[in-house]
């Protein structure tokens, strides 16, 4: 049993709960049966006596609660109760007690409580049934538990008490459309409960808020089994026919697509109601403020009805002016440009600007906020704006108190210092001195986050606290840093890829299971296995291991078609008519082989070519590959005809970094020349071979190689042919070339690229025409035709032996320097279409002549597209300076089929 202390600790809550029930659970009388509950005999140790009262008083409010009719109160009871001893079994007693008082039924009882365990016994006797009495008894394990079967004895003596009036039946009559279940759902009239008007007449009004019926009624009979009820509803009429009337500028699918109102669905005033306000909204977001949208209905036949919207558009509202008050630091001009709400300009009708839009002004308050707090106006404040609307537009005027401008005061780092601050300072942007910027801030917080990640602790919290000093105009700053645990990569999932073999990804990773988590690693191999060109798209996710110190890594991708069918075509004064096809597969049997199949068919010329590339020789970063290619070309002077072969291999240095050498053998043939061709070309004709060797080292680190917006491309090669390498031809060949992207605003991105070439001869030849450097063409100059830049040499007369004026032979440079310059943009954004603006610069020169002695300039505009169906490029340039046998502009385009 439990000992005294806690006996008498648990008396006083019991006490404390019994008197709060009682006080809050009292129900008004309002019937005309009368109870009497009288106090319970304990037969228990001294200190439970006080139980008596208490479950006399708990039952007689629970009663009362639960039946709605009067319990006789105590100070009627106890006088009846001094004169004599009452005996709870003697039912003629209990009957005469009852007469006594006045009431219907009596309530007694005998609470027992032993070491063994704990009875409550009840028995309620009925003064109008000679025989009616009812015996209840509970067995309790605690005292605790005494005020839950006090409740459920409270139940079981309202059903004894209250007889017919338990409910037995509910039913729902006169619905047509609308199911039982739909109903019977919305009502607290329930089979067993008791049955009550004030609960009927709640359900009537909850089902009429349904809005969909137009009279009610209930029907209540007593059964021998208990009342059945009966809601008899008459449903409103079903709507058979929608109209949208007076719509011009939304199309009527997309009114029907927005609203709730269904054909064939009962007619509901409240969902009528919803969809005219989704209407209006909808016409406000196209610029219709001042639109009017009603409804009318028509029956059409008994139960059946049509329901028209009626839309008056009337004149769309743009926004007519937005203005700036109290702005100082940041013009106008600047501000409207991050705002959703502006006033139109000339391509409105594509950006959707000059519509007012309501429900982004919060968010117009938070940019406004947002631009002063990178300009260091920490204090700023936006009110908001006030909008009117006139018959001409709407104007818009935000209210600015921009404060003071604040500088950046002192720079500290706290918490988990895992290095010298030094050097952490260095990743940072943010110095002190310079004016405060929110942004700054943030990017800050990303660069301590990534620099920290690198040491393997993923999950680094860092977080930003500033004091403001307002007198000296300084805030200054602290990064608090919770580092947590080292992390470690517990285990790397491939996931996604259908075609792709899972060793062809994981050899591009730069983490391995087991290893600390490094960002910078995943980074790069995120990036490099993106620049497979193998997937759609690549995603990197972590989740937690088996142990906080322990992450999952899911490399997620999804395979895209990685052969193509590649078509190019074009027109040029020398080639005519040409075209282009190639077969490509890049990702051969899904092991990373690439395959090349090479072909170029023209009136005036042919090119094949066959090549096979290896990128992970015995699954080491090593690449080998072969070529074998046969190329003939008519040119407008000579043909020339191709033929050999050519071994690579390649290693990885580092990251993005890779070196490749290749020997080459090819035997060239010069044939039909014509006969006034300049001396440069006839001292080419003939049969000659070259035995070359080339080294050359690649560094790409462009973000996206197919779709780049920042990152470099650097490349650096040396040809040797020759010398100790057999063949006729000798010389050497250097070029070195670079990509540079430059990310901008709005998803946008510069592009500057620069190629410098030099050859020579040596051993007593000079550098071959056909090794020469030759411009023009959608890789270089764009606006020349292909081959159409560099040095001219004149035609001569075989019969006189001296130069035909006016007439020249390209004859190729043995230097080379051009630029590019590009602005690439979105179009469609969606589709990956994006467009560009360019200046091309350059030319090929003589040996005797310097780099950059005389350039050559083009400007244009072109697509470019990453299609599902492979590379789609057009492009047009304009030469800005044409030669009189130049044409002004050139269009070139190449596309590509993926399989």
């Amino acid at each position: 049993m439990i000992n005294k202390e806690k006996l008498i600790f648990i008396n006083k809550i019991l006490s404390l709960i019994f008197i709060f029930c009682f006080s809050f659970s009292k129900a008004e009388a309002k019937n005309d049966l009368k109870i009497a509950v009288f106090p319970f005999s304990v037969t228990a140790p001294s200190v439970y006596f006080y139980l008596s009262d208490g479950i006399c008083e708990i039952l007689s409010s629970r009663i009362s609660q639960n039946l709605l009719f009067e319990t006789i109160d105590r100070s009627k009871i106890d006088p009846l109760l001094k004169e004599k001893k009452v005996d709870y079994a003697d039912l003629e007693e209990l009957r005469k007690l009852g007469d006594a008082l006045g009431v219907d039924w009596v309530v007694v009882g005998e609470l027992t409580i032993s070491d063994e365990e704990i009875t409550l016994s009840t028995r309620a006797v009925s003064m109008l049934k000679p025989a009616g009495f009812k015996n209840y008894e509970f067995k309790c394990d605690s005292i605790e538990a005494i005020l839950e079967k006090l409740n459920i004895l409270s139940k079981e003596i309202s059903r004894e008490i209250i007889g017919d009036r338990l409910i037995h039946q509910v039913t729902v009559k006169g619905n047509k459309k609308m199911e039982d279940e739909v109903i019977l759902n919305q009502i607290k009239t329930i089979k067993g409960e008791l049955y009550t008007k004030t609960i009927v007449s709640d359900d009537i009004k909850r089902l009429y808020e349904m809005g969909y019926f137009d009279d009610i009624m209930v029907d209540s009979i007593n059964t021998p089994q208990g009342r059945k009820v009966t809601f008899i509803v008459k449903e409103k009429a079903v709507i058979t026919e929608i109209k949208i009337l007076g719509n011009k500028n939304i199309d009527i699918i997309d009114i029907q697509k927005e609203i709730k109102t269904k054909n064939l669905d009962i007619l509901n005033l409240n969902i009528i109601k919803e969809d005219l306000e989704s209407i209006r909204t909808m016409y406000k977001n196209k610029g219709f403020y001042n639109v009017e949208v009603d409804y009318k209905t028509y029956p059409i036949e008994e139960d059946k009805v049509s329901v028209n919207f009626i839309i008056v558009e009337n004149k769309k509202t743009r926004i007519k002016r937005v203005k700036f008050h109290g702005n100082k630091a940041i013009k106008s001009r600047k501000l409207k440009k991050y705002l959703e709400n502006k006033e139109p300009w000339l391509f409105s009708f594509i950006t959707g600007s000059g519509i007012y839009k309501e429900d982004l002004i919060k968010s117009d308050m938070s940019k406004i906020s947002a631009l002063y707090f990178i300009k260091g106006y920490l204090q700023v404040k936006v009110e908001e704006p006030k909008v009117s609307f006139k018959k001409d537009g709407i104007y818009i005027d935000f209210y600015i108190n921009e404060g003071e401008q604040f500088k950046v005061g002192n720079i500290d780092l706290d918490g988990d210092i895992i290095t010298d601050k030094n050097d952490i300072f260095k990743v940072t942007q943010l110095k002190p001195g310079m004016i405060f910027n929110q942004k700054l801030v943030q990017d800050d917080i990303m660069q301590i986050t990534e620099y920290y990640s690198n040491f393997g602790y993923a999950y680094v919290d860092v977080s930003p606290l500033t004091r403001i000093k307002r007198e000296a105009k300084t805030v200054d700053l602290v990064y608090s840093i919770n580092k947590d645990k080292k992390v470690y990569i517990e285990k790397i999932n491939i996931k996604g890829n259908t075609r792709t073999r899972d060793h062809v990804i994981r050899r591009e990773l730069r983490i391995a299971e087991g290893e600390i988590y490094n960002a910078a690693k995943l980074k790069i191999s995120r990036q490099e296995v993106n620049n497979l060109g193998y997937f759609n798209k690549v995603n990197f996710n972590k989740v937690p291991g088996s142990a906080d110190d322990k992450i999952v890594l899911n490399v997620e991708v999804e395979d895209k078609p990685t052969g193509m069918i590649g078509m190019g075509a074009g027109y040029s004064s020398t080639d005519k008519l040409m075209g282009m096809f190639q077969v490509s597969q890049n990702n051969l049997f899904g092991r990373g082989q690439q395959l090349n199949v090479q072909a170029q068919l023209g009136g005036v010329s042919s090119r094949y070519n066959i090549g096979f590339t290896e990128p992970w020789l015995y699954n080491r970063p090593i690449s080998a590959g072969v070529d074998i290619f046969n190329w003939d070309r008519e040119y407008e002077d000579f043909d020339k005809e191709s033929r050999g072969g050519d071994i690579r291999i390649g290693f990885r240095v580092a990251d993005f970094t890779r070196t490749y050498f290749m020997y080459k053998y090819e035997a060239v043939d010069i044939s039909e020349i014509d006969y006034d061709a300049s001396y440069e070309i006839r001292a080419s004709e003939g049969e000659s071979k070259t035995s070359s060797f080339t080294s050359s080292i690649v560094r790409d680190s462009r973000n996206d190689r197919f779709v780049p917006t920042h990152g470099t491309k650097s490349s650096f090669s040396f040809e040797f042919a020759g010398g100790p390498l057999g063949a006729e031809n000798q010389f050497i060949k250097v070029i070195g070339e670079h990509s540079h992207y430059f990310p901008f605003k709005w998803d946008t991105a510069f592009m500057v690229r620069g190629v410098i070439g030099a050859g020579f001869g040596y051993g007593g030849e000079d550098l071959p025409v056909f090794e020469r450097f030759f411009l023009g063409g959608l890789n270089n100059l764009r606006g020349f035709e292909e081959r159409e830049v560099g040095p001219r040499a004149p035609r001569i007369n075989p019969e006189t032996g001296q130069p035909i004026p006016g007439e020249y032979d390209i004859v190729g440079g043995e230097k080379e320097l051009f630029f590019n310059f590009e602005y690439l943009f979105p179009l469609v954004k969606q589709a990956g279409i994006r467009g560009l603006v360019f200046l091309d610069a350059g030319n090929a020169f003589a040996d005797d002549e310097s780099f950059g002695s005389e350039f050559r300039y083009s400007v244009g505009t072109g697509v470019r597209w990453q299609s599902p169906m492979g590379p789609l490029r057009l492009e047009w340039g304009l030469n800005l300076d044409p030669y009189s046998d130049e044409d002004r502009s050139k269009f070139e385009f190449s596309f590509g089929s993926m399989f």
